[in-house]
């Protein structure tokens, strides 16, 4: 392979012809114009040093020996990087089938033999002027797409912020919070990993698929010990005091987005502690309210527990009474009193029973107090938060 520079680099042409005359009259002739030069004698050796020579421009000749200019040229476009090379071919038969297949394996231009050298060096200027107009114009689509692309996802983060800050509020659960955040910034094309901490309802960690994984759980743990905001290749970690946001795939190619996605993470992250606070208050004073339910119930059972054996002791004494009674007035023949003494002593001891029995009556449970009782205790029970599985919308807003 030959290698000649001059002072004024231009470019760097590849040279691929077996005939060392051809190759080093146009090595020398384009050398002096500014050119870096290499030369290779044969397709499979440009094939096989493409990559370390990376040149502007390739001038080949169609007939080589092996793999002829055509297959080369074919074999070149197929590589990654390499659609848009410019290849001149040169050929010693000029002629209309040549140049379609030149045409139709990719090559730029085509002269044939004996060429002017003059020719040559135009041709070359020209293929360098297009690919760096080529060049040009991708970088400057490249830069187009990543400033749209910032708009957009300005945009759409301007939304999805003001939506995951309105529908958060009406979260009832940590999964849902979880799911809620992974859905505003799947929306964007960002994927992550939500942790939320609570020390009376314990950790949750949920991802696009679901519950996370132990491994995915402890990168999580880790990860937190970095600080506020840790960023690692393509992922990045913001960690608030309950809530932790792992994203995936950042887009680390542009620094902007990049710049952008970290804030509006922070955001999310910012919003789901508040939330998270809001929930967790919800569930609390759920769980009070449940234990109050649990309480009237509890009372409700003993209340009408007392009540039945209230009303057993009171016929049971009934009962007692009146056996007691007759049996007195069984004896009043033994003990030989007069008709008027058994008169007195009966209206004695039955005067004394209606007193026992008024002192039950009195002592008697009041059902209606008792009522009302539960009444207000079911009244305040009945202020439970419903603890579900809240939808929110699929749908992003903007405006």
């Amino acid at each position: 392979m030959n290698n000649i520079a001059n002072d004024e680099n231009k470019g760097r042409l590849l040279v691929v012809d077996d005939d060392r005359i051809i190759s080093d009259l146009l090595s020398l002739s384009l050398g002096k114009c500014g050119y870096l030069m290499d030369a290779v004698e044969s397709g499979e050796e440009c094939l096989a040093k493409i990559t370390d020579i990376n040149p502007d421009v390739i001038i080949m000749d169609i007939d080589m020996p092996g793999i002829d200019g055509i297959q080369t040229c074919q074999k070149l476009k197929e590589q990654p990087g390499m659609h848009d090379l410019p290849i001149i071919f040169l050929s010693s038969s000029d002629n209309l089938k040549d140049r379609l297949r030149a045409y139709e394996a990719g090559a730029h231009d085509f002269i044939g033999k004996p060429f002017n050298p003059e020719e040559i060096r135009c041709k070359v200027d020209v293929a360098m002027r297009m690919k760096a107009s080529r060049e040009k114009n991708v970088g400057a689509k490249k830069e187009a797409d990543n400033t749209a692309m910032t708009a957009i996802f300005s945009l759409g983060e301007l939304g999805a912020a003001l939506k995951f800050t309105r529908d958060s509020l009406s979260c009832k659960s940590l999964k849902s919070l979880a799911n809620l955040a992974i859905h505003a910034l799947k929306t964007n094309g960002i994927d992550i990993h939500v942790q939320l901490r609570s020390q009376s309802h314990g950790d949750m960690t949920v991802t696009v698929d679901g519950l996370a994984s132990p491994l995915e759980i402890s990168v999580i743990e880790m990860s937190r010990a970095q600080g506020r905001i840790f960023q690692f290749s393509k992922r990045l970690i913001v960690n608030y005091e309950s809530v932790s946001i792992l994203v995936l795939n950042l887009p680390i190619e542009n620094e902007d987005l990049t710049g952008r996605i970290r804030d509006y993470v922070a955001i999310i992250c910012e919003t789901c502690e508040a939330a998270l606070e809001n929930i967790l208050l919800r569930l609390d004073a759920n769980a009070r309210a449940e234990e109050l339910q649990r309480l009237v119930e509890a009372t409700q059972i003993a209340i009408m527990n007392l009540q039945n054996r209230y009303r057993l002791q009171q016929a049971d004494t009934r009962f007692e009474l009146d056996q007691m009674i007759h049996a007195m007035e069984d004896m009043y023949i033994t003990l030989g009193l007069l008709e008027s003494q058994e008169k007195s002593v009966s209206q004695l001891i039955h005067a004394a029973k209606n007193k026992i029995m008024d002192c039950f009556e009195k002592g008697t449970v009041n059902e209606s107090e008792f009522n009302e009782i539960l009444a207000r205790l079911e009244h305040e029970a009945s202020y439970s938060v419903l603890i579900e599985e809240d939808q929110f919308s699929d749908s992003i807003d903007l405006w």
